[in-house]
Protein backbone atom coordinates (compact mmCIF):
# COMPACT_ATOMS: atom_id res chain seq x y z
CA UNK A 1 0.00 0.00 0.00
CA UNK A 2 2.40 3.09 -1.29
CA UNK A 3 1.53 6.41 -0.38
CA UNK A 4 -1.62 5.61 1.81
CA UNK A 5 -2.88 7.17 5.17
CA UNK A 6 -2.92 5.48 8.12
CA UNK A 7 -4.49 6.48 11.59
CA UNK A 8 -4.07 4.52 14.61
CA UNK A 9 -6.93 4.44 17.55
CA UNK A 10 -6.54 2.74 21.00
CA UNK A 11 -9.80 0.37 21.93
CA UNK A 12 -11.46 -0.11 25.02
CA UNK A 13 -13.73 -3.21 25.29
CA UNK A 14 -16.98 -2.82 26.18
CA UNK A 15 -18.94 -4.48 28.96
CA UNK A 16 -19.71 -7.05 26.62
CA UNK A 17 -16.87 -7.97 25.35
CA UNK A 18 -15.03 -7.85 28.49
CA UNK A 19 -17.87 -10.59 29.62
CA UNK A 20 -16.33 -12.71 26.64
CA UNK A 21 -19.21 -11.17 23.30
CA UNK A 22 -17.51 -11.24 20.01
CA UNK A 23 -15.64 -7.54 19.11
CA UNK A 24 -18.23 -5.49 18.68
CA UNK A 25 -16.07 -2.08 17.31
CA UNK A 26 -18.80 -0.25 19.61
CA UNK A 27 -15.82 0.67 22.79
CA UNK A 28 -14.28 3.80 23.49
CA UNK A 29 -11.44 4.67 21.38
CA UNK A 30 -8.95 7.21 21.40
CA UNK A 31 -7.25 8.64 18.49
CA UNK A 32 -3.33 8.60 18.86
CA UNK A 33 -2.05 9.91 15.08
CA UNK A 34 -1.51 9.38 12.08
CA UNK A 35 1.26 8.53 9.37
CA UNK A 36 2.01 8.00 5.55
CA UNK A 37 3.47 4.71 4.47
CA UNK A 38 6.71 5.35 1.60
CA UNK A 39 6.52 4.13 -1.82
CA UNK A 40 7.28 0.99 -0.83
CA UNK A 41 4.06 0.28 1.44
CA UNK A 42 6.58 1.05 4.67
CA UNK A 43 6.00 2.76 7.75
CA UNK A 44 6.78 3.73 11.41
CA UNK A 45 4.16 4.79 13.61
CA UNK A 46 5.37 5.74 17.48
CA UNK A 47 3.13 6.87 20.23
CA UNK A 48 3.47 7.29 23.95
CA UNK A 49 1.18 6.76 26.77
CA UNK A 50 1.06 8.51 30.34
CA UNK A 51 1.05 6.85 33.49
CA UNK A 52 -2.60 7.72 33.93
CA UNK A 53 -3.74 5.86 30.36
CA UNK A 54 -1.42 3.04 31.56
CA UNK A 55 -3.76 3.11 34.87
CA UNK A 56 -7.09 3.32 33.20
CA UNK A 57 -6.42 0.50 30.93
CA UNK A 58 -5.19 -2.04 33.95
CA UNK A 59 -8.15 -0.92 35.72
CA UNK A 60 -10.80 -0.84 32.70
CA UNK A 61 -10.29 -3.14 30.18
CA UNK A 62 -9.29 -6.04 31.88
CA UNK A 63 -11.62 -8.98 31.91
CA UNK A 64 -12.27 -11.58 34.87
CA UNK A 65 -9.01 -13.54 34.93
CA UNK A 66 -6.65 -11.87 32.55
CA UNK A 67 -3.39 -10.26 33.55
CA UNK A 68 -3.30 -6.80 34.48
CA UNK A 69 0.31 -6.41 33.11
CA UNK A 70 -0.49 -7.69 29.61
CA UNK A 71 -4.03 -5.71 29.69
CA UNK A 72 -2.30 -2.98 30.40
CA UNK A 73 -0.83 -2.65 27.34
CA UNK A 74 -3.17 -0.81 24.65
CA UNK A 75 -5.59 -2.56 21.99
CA UNK A 76 -4.69 -1.00 18.66
CA UNK A 77 -7.06 -0.61 15.34
CA UNK A 78 -5.52 0.56 12.20
CA UNK A 79 -7.27 2.95 9.85
CA UNK A 80 -6.63 3.28 5.85
CA UNK A 81 -7.93 6.93 5.05
CA UNK A 82 -9.76 8.18 1.83
CA UNK A 83 -10.91 11.65 1.83
CA UNK A 84 -13.73 10.47 -0.77
CA UNK A 85 -14.59 7.67 1.25
CA UNK A 86 -18.44 7.71 2.74
CA UNK A 87 -17.04 8.40 6.75
CA UNK A 88 -13.32 9.32 4.84
CA UNK A 89 -12.11 5.53 6.22
CA UNK A 90 -11.89 3.30 3.39
CA UNK A 91 -10.76 0.46 5.52
CA UNK A 92 -10.85 -0.67 9.72
CA UNK A 93 -8.71 -3.42 10.87
CA UNK A 94 -9.59 -5.46 14.35
CA UNK A 95 -7.72 -4.98 17.19
CA UNK A 96 -4.41 -5.67 17.69
CA UNK A 97 -4.16 -6.71 21.65
CA UNK A 98 -1.96 -5.93 23.92
CA UNK A 99 0.76 -4.09 22.06
CA UNK A 100 4.08 -4.33 22.97
CA UNK A 101 7.18 -1.45 22.86
CA UNK A 102 8.01 -2.64 19.51
CA UNK A 103 5.48 -4.70 17.41
CA UNK A 104 5.51 -5.16 14.10
CA UNK A 105 1.90 -4.62 12.28
CA UNK A 106 1.42 -6.30 9.04
CA UNK A 107 -1.75 -5.33 7.30
CA UNK A 108 -3.68 -6.72 4.76
CA UNK A 109 -6.91 -4.72 3.69
CA UNK A 110 -9.25 -4.98 0.21
CA UNK A 111 -7.16 -4.14 -3.04
CA UNK A 112 -9.72 -1.14 -3.62
CA UNK A 113 -8.48 0.99 -0.42
CA UNK A 114 -4.63 0.00 -1.26
CA UNK A 115 -4.38 3.10 -2.77
CA UNK A 116 -3.28 3.87 -6.74
CA UNK A 117 -0.06 5.55 -6.83
CA UNK A 118 0.12 8.08 -10.70
CA UNK A 119 1.85 6.47 -13.52
CA UNK A 120 3.07 8.03 -16.96
CA UNK A 121 0.88 8.74 -19.41
CA UNK A 122 -0.21 6.13 -21.66
CA UNK A 123 -2.19 5.36 -25.01
CA UNK A 124 -2.17 8.47 -25.78
CA UNK A 125 -5.17 9.89 -24.37
CA UNK A 126 -5.49 11.68 -21.25
CA UNK A 127 -8.60 9.58 -19.40
CA UNK A 128 -6.51 6.19 -17.89
CA UNK A 129 -9.20 4.24 -16.00
CA UNK A 130 -12.46 3.75 -14.15
CA UNK A 131 -11.70 1.85 -11.17
CA UNK A 132 -9.82 -0.70 -12.13
CA UNK A 133 -10.41 -1.12 -15.38
CA UNK A 134 -8.00 0.49 -17.49
CA UNK A 135 -9.32 1.87 -20.94
CA UNK A 136 -6.05 2.59 -22.48
CA UNK A 137 -5.92 -1.45 -22.17
CA UNK A 138 -6.13 -2.93 -25.39
CA UNK A 139 -8.09 -6.20 -23.73
CA UNK A 140 -10.61 -3.34 -22.73
CA UNK A 141 -12.90 -1.87 -25.08
CA UNK A 142 -16.07 0.19 -24.02
CA UNK A 143 -18.18 0.87 -26.77
CA UNK A 144 -19.76 3.86 -28.51
CA UNK A 145 -23.19 3.48 -26.28
CA UNK A 146 -20.60 2.73 -23.23
CA UNK A 147 -21.18 -0.73 -22.69
CA UNK A 148 -17.62 -2.21 -21.06
CA UNK A 149 -16.12 -5.34 -22.12
CA UNK A 150 -13.09 -6.39 -19.98
CA UNK A 151 -11.02 -9.30 -20.64
CA UNK A 152 -7.85 -8.31 -19.43
CA UNK A 153 -5.10 -10.29 -17.04
CA UNK A 154 -3.98 -7.37 -15.13
CA UNK A 155 -4.44 -7.99 -11.29
CA UNK A 156 -7.85 -7.22 -9.58
CA UNK A 157 -9.56 -6.44 -13.48
CA UNK A 158 -13.21 -7.22 -13.05
CA UNK A 159 -14.11 -9.23 -15.94
CA UNK A 160 -17.25 -8.07 -17.89
CA UNK A 161 -19.01 -8.74 -20.89
CA UNK A 162 -20.87 -5.26 -22.54
CA UNK A 163 -21.73 -4.23 -19.06
CA UNK A 164 -23.12 -1.60 -17.93
CA UNK A 165 -22.03 1.09 -15.13
CA UNK A 166 -23.55 1.62 -11.55
CA UNK A 167 -22.39 2.87 -8.27
CA UNK A 168 -19.71 5.62 -7.80
CA UNK A 169 -17.04 5.57 -10.31
CA UNK A 170 -13.43 6.54 -9.96
CA UNK A 171 -11.82 8.16 -12.74
CA UNK A 172 -8.31 8.52 -13.76
CA UNK A 173 -6.83 10.41 -15.93
CA UNK A 174 -3.14 11.79 -16.48
CA UNK A 175 -1.66 15.40 -17.83
CA UNK A 176 1.98 14.26 -16.21
CA UNK A 177 2.79 14.76 -20.46
CA UNK A 178 1.09 18.08 -20.28
CA UNK A 179 2.78 20.15 -17.57
CA UNK A 180 1.10 23.51 -18.45
CA UNK A 181 -2.09 21.87 -16.79
CA UNK A 182 -2.77 23.57 -13.43
CA UNK A 183 -7.02 23.15 -13.92
CA UNK A 184 -9.57 20.74 -15.15
CA UNK A 185 -13.38 20.53 -15.66
CA UNK A 186 -15.38 17.44 -16.13
CA UNK A 187 -18.49 18.06 -18.38
CA UNK A 188 -21.33 15.52 -19.29
CA UNK A 189 -24.01 15.15 -21.74
CA UNK A 190 -26.87 12.82 -21.83
CA UNK A 191 -27.04 10.65 -25.82
CA UNK A 192 -29.31 13.47 -27.67
CA UNK A 193 -28.61 16.39 -25.84
CA UNK A 194 -27.19 19.19 -27.68
CA UNK A 195 -25.51 20.89 -24.95
CA UNK A 196 -22.78 20.02 -22.24
CA UNK A 197 -23.54 20.41 -18.46
CA UNK A 198 -20.46 21.12 -15.32
CA UNK A 199 -20.24 17.92 -13.92
CA UNK A 200 -19.90 19.53 -10.33
CA UNK A 201 -19.45 16.86 -7.52
CA UNK A 202 -16.94 17.98 -4.57
CA UNK A 203 -14.02 16.39 -4.59
CA UNK A 204 -11.66 16.15 -2.01
CA UNK A 205 -8.10 14.64 -0.96
CA UNK A 206 -5.55 14.88 1.55
CA UNK A 207 -2.90 17.42 2.16
CA UNK A 208 0.48 16.07 3.41
CA UNK A 209 1.15 19.13 6.16
CA UNK A 210 -2.58 18.85 7.27
CA UNK A 211 -2.43 15.14 8.07
CA UNK A 212 -2.01 15.88 12.22
CA UNK A 213 -4.39 18.31 12.67
CA UNK A 214 -7.40 17.14 14.79
CA UNK A 215 -10.32 16.43 12.91
CA UNK A 216 -8.90 16.66 9.62
CA UNK A 217 -10.65 14.97 6.85
CA UNK A 218 -8.98 16.57 3.21
CA UNK A 219 -8.60 19.69 1.42
CA UNK A 220 -11.29 20.80 -1.49
CA UNK A 221 -9.82 19.92 -5.15
CA UNK A 222 -12.85 20.94 -6.42
CA UNK A 223 -15.18 22.87 -7.31
CA UNK A 224 -12.71 25.57 -6.05
CA UNK A 225 -13.79 28.95 -6.29
CA UNK A 226 -10.19 29.85 -6.08
CA UNK A 227 -9.98 28.86 -9.68
CA UNK A 228 -9.27 31.95 -11.75
CA UNK A 229 -12.13 32.43 -15.03
CA UNK A 230 -11.24 29.95 -17.49
CA UNK A 231 -11.46 30.24 -21.82
CA UNK A 232 -14.68 27.45 -21.94
CA UNK A 233 -14.57 26.61 -25.51
CA UNK A 234 -12.38 29.09 -26.81
CA UNK A 235 -15.02 31.68 -25.41
CA UNK A 236 -13.83 35.00 -23.35
CA UNK A 237 -12.96 33.83 -19.69
CA UNK A 238 -15.69 33.12 -17.45
CA UNK A 239 -15.90 31.57 -13.91
CA UNK A 240 -16.64 27.91 -13.89
CA UNK A 241 -16.41 25.16 -11.61
CA UNK A 242 -13.12 23.77 -11.99
CA UNK A 243 -10.69 21.51 -10.25
CA UNK A 244 -6.97 21.44 -9.11
CA UNK A 245 -4.83 19.39 -11.24
CA UNK A 246 -2.60 17.90 -8.19
CA UNK A 247 -1.29 14.96 -9.96
CA UNK A 248 2.60 15.98 -9.65
CA UNK A 249 2.34 18.43 -6.46
CA UNK A 250 4.14 16.73 -3.26
CA UNK A 251 2.01 18.71 -0.72
CA UNK A 252 -0.73 16.02 -1.75
CA UNK A 253 -0.88 12.52 -0.06
CA UNK A 254 0.21 10.41 -3.10
CA UNK A 255 -2.23 7.73 -3.61
CA UNK A 256 -5.04 8.47 -5.94
CA UNK A 257 -3.30 11.78 -6.87
CA UNK A 258 -4.84 11.03 -10.21
CA UNK A 259 -8.08 10.61 -9.28
CA UNK A 260 -9.58 13.01 -11.15
CA UNK A 261 -13.10 12.50 -9.80
CA UNK A 262 -15.69 10.39 -7.99
CA UNK A 263 -18.63 10.19 -10.00
CA UNK A 264 -22.16 9.27 -8.56
CA UNK A 265 -23.41 7.52 -11.78
CA UNK A 266 -27.02 7.17 -10.75
CA UNK A 267 -27.46 11.36 -10.75
CA UNK A 268 -26.90 11.55 -14.52
CA UNK A 269 -29.05 8.70 -15.50
CA UNK A 270 -32.02 8.01 -13.24
CA UNK A 271 -33.02 6.03 -15.93
CA UNK A 272 -30.27 3.29 -17.96
CA UNK A 273 -28.90 5.34 -20.78
CA UNK A 274 -25.38 6.55 -21.96
CA UNK A 275 -24.08 9.46 -20.88
CA UNK A 276 -20.71 11.26 -22.12
CA UNK A 277 -18.49 12.64 -20.01
CA UNK A 278 -15.49 15.33 -21.03
CA UNK A 279 -12.24 16.32 -18.95
CA UNK A 280 -10.35 19.24 -20.00
CA UNK A 281 -7.09 20.80 -18.89
CA UNK A 282 -6.30 24.64 -18.73
CA UNK A 283 -3.40 26.59 -17.76
CA UNK A 284 -2.58 28.73 -15.27
CA UNK A 285 -4.00 31.66 -17.44
CA UNK A 286 -7.19 29.79 -18.42
CA UNK A 287 -6.23 29.07 -22.10
CA UNK A 288 -7.22 25.61 -22.56
CA UNK A 289 -4.77 22.48 -23.42
CA UNK A 290 -6.00 20.33 -26.32
CA UNK A 291 -3.84 17.37 -25.95
CA UNK A 292 -5.17 17.59 -22.88
CA UNK A 293 -9.16 16.92 -23.71
CA UNK A 294 -10.64 13.42 -23.68
CA UNK A 295 -14.11 11.72 -23.52
CA UNK A 296 -15.54 8.58 -22.23
CA UNK A 297 -19.15 7.31 -22.92
CA UNK A 298 -20.78 5.44 -19.96
CA UNK A 299 -23.64 3.17 -20.50
CA UNK A 300 -25.49 3.80 -16.74
CA UNK A 301 -28.16 1.75 -15.22
CA UNK A 302 -28.44 1.53 -11.73
CA UNK A 303 -31.67 -0.30 -11.68
CA UNK A 304 -29.97 -3.67 -10.22
CA UNK A 305 -27.23 -1.69 -8.40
Amino acid sequence: MPGVVLRFQEYDRTNAELLGGAYSGDGNRETLGVCATDRNGNYIFRFTRSIADIAAEATGDVAAGESVVVQALPDIIVEVLDAMAPTGVCYESAPYWNVNLRQRIDLCVPRGCGGRLPTTCQGGRAIQAIGNIFVIDPNNKIGTAGRVTAKSSLPATPQARCAAWAGSLDLFACFLDQPDVVYYTLRFRRFGDPDWSFFQEKYTHLEVAKLGLPGYTGSLVGPNPAIPPLQIDGGPAIAAPAYLNIESDAAWVLTHRDRKAVISSWLYAPTPGSVHFRIEGYTAAGVRVAAATDTIPFFIDNSIA
